[in-house]
């Protein structure tokens, strides 16, 4: 093997290092930013829920009644919202869950 050989498989083995250190870095940036926008909308939630508390005296009984009369909104197909109620003075449980392929 000769020397020009040699340095363009060097070449050819840092580049392809380098371009799976670059997506790896890229996936990881992009499920951050996902598990932040679900964390932010789990926080928007948290807050209509609160205020909707404090004018009403009641919780909302349902995600629809959010959308429906909060103007509440979000993308169902990438998210699914659990609301679990148990009775309208009683916080209800919230979690939102990125829904998998999205």
């Amino acid at each position: 093997m000769n020397a020009p050989s040699k340095k363009r498989g060097y070449w050819v083995v840092s580049f392809a290092a380098a371009l799976l250190v670059f997506l790896i870095v890229i996936s990881a940036v992009s499920r951050s930013a996902t598990n932040q926008s679900a964390a932010m909308l789990e926080k928007a939630l948290d807050q209509i829920v609160t205020d909707t508390y404090a004018i009403e005296g009641r919780y909302p009984d349902s995600v629809k009644t959010l959308v429906e009369k909060k103007r509440f909104s979000y993308d169902p197909d990438r998210y699914m919202i659990v609301y679990d109620t148990f009775s309208d003075n009683i916080r209800p449980r919230i979690e939102v869950i990125e829904r998998s392929g999205s």
